[in-house]
C-alpha cells in the first residue's frame, strides 16, 4: 500500500508543501530519501539521513492560515504538536490509517550550518589573508538566523549596535556606514548611470505595463504577489527568479538566481508597505548574509556582488549588495510607485528605465560569476583584489609616458571614521619605481585646478585622475605624508606665518587669474614640508573649479569652520570667499594649533 504524505521544510519564511509518495512497508529512512529527491536541488548540499522528520499531530489543513499554524512550532522537545521519527521505524506503523488529504502530515528539520569555533592561535601554515580571517570572524560573530527574524526592525537594530560593529553597512544607522557598494564593484555604478540614460525598449515599455497593472492589485496573500512578480519578470526578462532554498540552509528566499554556487540577483517581497513583519530591504540583506557567509572565505578576493530588487505592495526599490569584511547594503535608487496614474508617462519612463538597467545588470553579475570570477581563482594569490578596498587598480599617468599604472592600496587614510573615502596606497611596476600614493574618492573634482597648482610647485603631484561609473572620480596622487605637516598642528613664528600667506597667495592668485576658485582653504587643506624652506602644498580640490559656475555643496559646515558670510549652500563660490578665508587664517593675534576639520 502506497501513502500520500505532506510534507514541508521548516523552518521556512514562506513554508510551501509539497507531497511525497512512500509505500507502508518503507522505513523513515526511504522517506528522507524521498524527501530529498522531491525537493531537489534545495536539499542537494545535505545528506538524506541528516535531516530529521516529525509527524505532525494533529495534521494541519493547508490553507491560508498554514504559516501561522506553524509560527509555534520547535524542534527542541517543548512543542507538542509533532513528535519526532525514527529512522528505522516503520512508514505503515506510523501512519496507520490512510492521510487525510489537503493537510500537512510530516515537518521536514534541516541542521543548520554548524559553527566554527576561532582558533586560540593561529596556523602555523602560511599566514590566512587578512580578508579572509576578517570574514570568517564576521560570520562568527553573529549566529545564523531566519531572514525573517533578522530582518525585523527590532532584532536587526539589536545586531547594528554590537561592540565589535556592526552585521552590515546598510546606513542604518548612519554610522553602520563604509565604502559604498558602487565602488566595491563596477556593476553598481553602471546600474545608477544607465537608470538616467537607458533608452526603454518595447520589450521594457511593455513589460512595465503589465507588471504595474499587475502589482496595483491588493492581494490577499504576500505569496500570491511574489509569484505574480516572478511570472511576469522571469517572462519578458528571462531571469530564472526562483523563490527556491539557499544552498546549504533552510531558508528559502523570495525569488533569486544562483551561477557557480553564488547568488547574484535576489527579490524579496512584503504584501503591502505597514503589513508587519520583516523589512523587505533589511530581510534582503539577512538573506545575502546567509548565503554569502558559505562561500566568502573561500572566494574571499571576491566582493561578492548581488543586486536586490525589493518591493512592498506596488512600492519597488533596486539596492547592491557586496561584501568587504561584512556585508554592505546601499539603495540604488528612489522607491518607485508602479501604482502611478496610467497618464503619468514620466514616472512609467523613470521605472522602464531602471528595470531596463537592472536587466543590464543582472546579465553582468552572471557573466562576472560564471566568467571573470573563475579566472580570478586561477590568478596568482599576490595579485588577488583585496575587496576590503574600491575596486580600481589602475590609472592612465597623467605625467611621464601616459602609460597605463597599477597600484595596490595599503591602508585607510581614518580608520575611526571608516565614511572618508581615503586611502593610501604603492604603485605596482613602475618604470619609475615604487610610489607611495594618496587615493581619494569623490563626487566632484578640479583636475584642472589641481594640475595647475601642482606645475607651479604648490600642489602634490597629481599621477591619475580617473572618471567612474556612478558619478564617482578617483584623484590618485603622490604622498606628502612623510614629509609635511597640516598647517593646522603648527605653532608659527610671525615670519614663517608671513612667509606661508605669501606662498598660499601667490597660489591663489595663480588661480584667479585663469578664472578659477578654490572653495575650501582653510589651515587642514594646507601642507607645509617639516624643512626650513616651508614650502606648502594645497589639497582637497572637491569645490574647486570655474569662477561663475562652481557652487557650494549641501549641509556646508559653518558651526566649526569659519565662512564668509555669503558662503552658503548653493550659492556660488567666488575669488572674494578664498582671499576672506586667507585673511581668516592669517588675521592678527597668536597662531596656535585649534580645532580642524579635514573634511566636511
Amino acid at each position: 500500500m502506497s501513502l500520500k504524505l505532506f510534507c514541508v521544510v521548516y523552518p521556512d519564511d514562506e513554508p510551501s508543501p509539497f507531497e511525497v509518495t512512500a509505500g507502508g512497508d518503507d522505513t523513515i529512512s526511504h522517506l528522507k530519501d524521498a524527501i530529498k529527491a522531491k525537493t531537489s536541488p534545495d536539499l542537494e548540499d545535505i545528506a538524506a539521513h541528516k535531516l530529521t522528520l516529525w509527524k505532525l499531530e494533529p495534521c494541519i489543513p493547508i490553507d491560508d492560515n498554514l504559516q501561522t499554524a506553524l509560527k509555534d512550532v520547535k524542534f527542541d522537545g517543548s512543542w507538542t504538536g509533532a513528535k519526532k521519527l525514527g529512522p528505522a521505524k516503520m512508514i505503515e506503523n506510523i501512519f496507520p490509517d490512510t492521510p487525510t488529504q489537503k493537510h500537512l502530515h510530516v515537518l521536514v528539520q534541516v541542521p543548520l550550518p554548524a559553527t566554527k569555533k576561532r582558533p586560540h592561535s593561529p596556523p602555523t601554515s602560511s599566514p590566512m589573508p587578512s580578508v579572509k580571517r576578517a570574514r570568517e570572524e564576521h560570520n562568527n560573530r553573529f549566529a545564523t538566523a531566519a531572514p525573517s527574524t533578522t530582518g525585523i526592525t527590532q532584532q536587526f537594530s539589536k545586531n547594528q549596535n554590537q561592540p565589535g560593529g556592526p552585521y552590515a553597512y546598510c546606513n542604518r544607522p548612519a554610522t553602520a556606514s563604509s565604502i559604498p557598494v558602487t565602488l566595491l564593484h563596477p556593476v553598481f555604478g553602471t546600474f545608477v548611470d544607465e537608470c538616467s540614460t537607458y533608452s526603454p525598449t518595447d520589450r521594457d515599455n511593455a513589460f512595465v505595463t503589465e507588471l504595474s497593472t499587475a502589482m496595483s492589485h491588493l492581494f490577499p496573500l504576500e505569496v500570491d504577489r511574489r509569484d505574480l512578480f516572478l511570472e511576469i519578470i522571469n517572462r519578458h526578462y528571462d531571469l530564472g527568479l526562483e523563490p527556491a532554498m539557499l544552498a546549504g540552509g533552510p531558508y528559502r528566499t523570495g525569488g533569486h538566481c544562483i551561477e557557480g554556487g553564488h547568488m547574484y540577483c535576489l527579490t524579496q517581497a512584503k504584501d503591502e508597505l505597514g503589513g508587519g513583519g520583516a523589512d523587505p530591504y533589511l530581510q534582503g540583506c539577512a538573506y545575502y548574509r546567509e548565503s554569502t557567509m558559505r562561500k566568502n572565505t573561500t572566494d574571499y578576493f571576491s566582493s561578492l556582488p548581488c543586486l536586490l530588487i525589493y518591493y512592498s505592495g506596488a512600492s519597488f526599490g533596486f539596492g547592491g549588495l557586496a561584501s568587504t569584511d561584512r556585508p554592505h547594503l546601499d539603495a540604488l535608487g528612489p522607491i518607485l510607485p508602479l501604482s502611478c496614474h496610467v497618464h503619468d508617462s514620466k514616472m512609467r519612463t523613470t521605472i522602464a528605465r531602471f528595470f531596463g538597467a537592472c536587466k543590464h545588470a543582472v546579465d553582468s553579475l552572471k557573466t562576472y560569476y560564471s566568467t571573470e570570477l573563475p579566472t580570478l581563482r586561477n590568478r596568482n594569490s599576490l595579485s588577488l583584489p583585496d575587496p576590503c578596498f574600491p575596486y580600481p587598480t589602475s590609472y592612465i599617468s597623467l605625467t611621464g609616458d601616459k602609460s597605463p599604472q597599477t597600484f595596490e592600496y595599503t591602508g585607510r587614510f581614518s580608520a575611526s571614521d571608516l565614511r572618508r573615502l581615503i586611502f593610501y596606497g604603492k604603485s605596482v611596476g613602475s618604470s619609475n619605481g615604487e610610489q607611495q600614493l594618496f587615493i581619494k574618492f569623490t563626487r566632484s573634482y578640479s583636475k584642472a585646478a589641481h594640475q595647475m597648482c601642482a606645475q607651479a610647485g604648490y600642489a602634490p603631484i597629481l599621477h591619475g585622475f580617473v572618471e567612474l561609473p556612478g558619478g564617482w572620480y578617483m584623484a590618485v596622487m603622490e604622498n606628502l605624508a612623510k614629509d609635511t605637516d597640516p598647517m593646522y598642528q603648527l605653532e608659527l613664528e610671525a615670519e614663517q606665518r608671513r612667509k606661508i600667506s605669501k606662498d598660499l597667495r601667490a597660489c591663489i592668485d595663480l588661480l584667479h587669474r585663469h578664472e578659477m576658485v578654490h572653495g575650501d582653504l582653510r589651515d587642514s587643506n594646507i601642507l607645509v614640508s617639516k624643512d626650513d624652506a616651508l614650502q606648502i602644498s594645497l589639497i582637497d580640490f572637491d569645490w574647486a573649479g570655474e569662477m561663475d559656475v562652481v557652487r557650494y555643496p549641501i549641509n556646508l559646515n559653518r558651526q566649526d569652520i569659519y565662512r564668509p558670510a555669503s558662503a552658503q549652500d548653493g550659492e556660488p563660490i567666488t575669488k572674494e570667499h578664498d582671499i576672506e578665508m586667507i585673511d581668516w587664517m592669517f588675521r592678527e593675534g597668536k597662531f596656535a594649533p585649534g580645532k580642524s576639520l579635514a573634511n566636511v
